[in-house]
């Protein structure tokens, strides 16, 4: 079986088993102490299978409490537009603000985007300037250089920005 049969037999299973618990349930003798699917124990509780009753298709099911994300940051990954108009050769340090978007506009001049030092950012970087932008992590370190009218997303790995993709034109 392929990876997409497994997964479609493991839901209808679950469903199938779900029906059976809710109609099981209305019968004070019955009880269940060892459930298979497959051939695989189903360790679940019965507080993390009713979670899963009234779930829909793109809902998240957790076993856990959840909190807000304060930032909206997704493992490096922040949302929001910063823009700036950079002068010719100039640095755009990042402010605070900046950081905690994803998307960065360099839209005149050249020059080059200082990001902070911290492990898995990302960042799409749009350069919408005359000549080609860098960003780093200070003036003059290697960075990753994205060419005038064109867009690239760049991590923070290993020290420094690196691309995630090649430029794309826009």
């Amino acid at each position: 079986m392929n990876r997409k049969s497994i997964f479609v037999t493991a839901i209808i299973s679950m469903v199938l088993v779900l029906a059976f618990i809710a109609n099981a349930a209305r019968y004070e003798d019955f009880n269940v102490t060892k459930l298979r699917i497959q051939g695989t124990q189903v360790t679940s509780t019965a507080a993390e299978l009713n979670k899963l009753h009234g779930a829909d298709a793109g809902d998240i099911v957790t076993t856990t409490n959840t909190k807000t994300l304060s930032g909206k940051i997704i493992a490096g990954l922040k949302l929001g537009i910063a823009t700036k108009a950079l002068s010719n050769f100039g640095t755009w340090v990042l402010s605070a603000a900046d950081q905690l978007c994803t998307l960065l506009v360099a839209s005149s001049g050249s020059g080059s985007i200082i990001a902070p030092y911290e492990s898995g950012r990302v960042y799409i970087v749009r350069n919408e300037t005359v000549g080609p932008v860098v960003i780093g992590i200070s003036p003059g370190t290697t960075g990753a250089t994205i060419a005038s009218g064109k867009t690239a997303t760049v991590i923070f790995y290993n020290g420094d920005y690196r691309r995630v993709t090649g430029d794309a034109t826009h």
